[in-house]
Parts: structure tokens; sequence; C-alpha cells
């Protein structure tokens, strides 16, 4: 699994995705200090999305909006 995991680890990246289930089923358990720090880029990501998707229009925006209906 070590040839899998080290040898092979840009497959996925060149075009395989469907090795990915077998990437996943061998690829050790992320230790505690890991799976936190995914979980807090995980957390992150997600505030940076929702932040993104729901921001106030800005002047510029508005303008080009009304312009549409005439």
């Amino acid at each position: 699994m070590d040839l899998l995991l080290n040898g092979c680890y840009d497959l996925l990246e060149r075009g395989y995705p469907e090795l990915q289930p077998l990437f996943d089923k061998y690829a050790p358990p992320m230790s505690a200090e890991e799976d936190a720090e995914a979980e807090r880029q995980t957390a992150e990501a997600m505030k940076q999305l929702f932040a993104t998707r729901h921001q106030k229009p800005t002047k510029e925006a508005s303008a080009k909006g009304s312009s549409r209906g005439k």
C-alpha cells in the first residue's frame, strides 16, 4: 500500500478520479491534530462560501441590475 499511496499519489491530479475510493480506503487515519486542522479549514471555507453568496450588492451591481428592465 505504501507504493500506492506514496508512489502514485499524483494519479488523481493526472485525471484518474476513479481511483479516489482506493486511496480513501488505504490512506492512514488522521491524527487528532490533523483532524482538527481539517475541520478548521472546512469551517473557514464554508464561511467564505456563504459570505460571498450573501454579500450585499454594490452600488455598481445595483445600477446594472436596474437598467435591465428598460
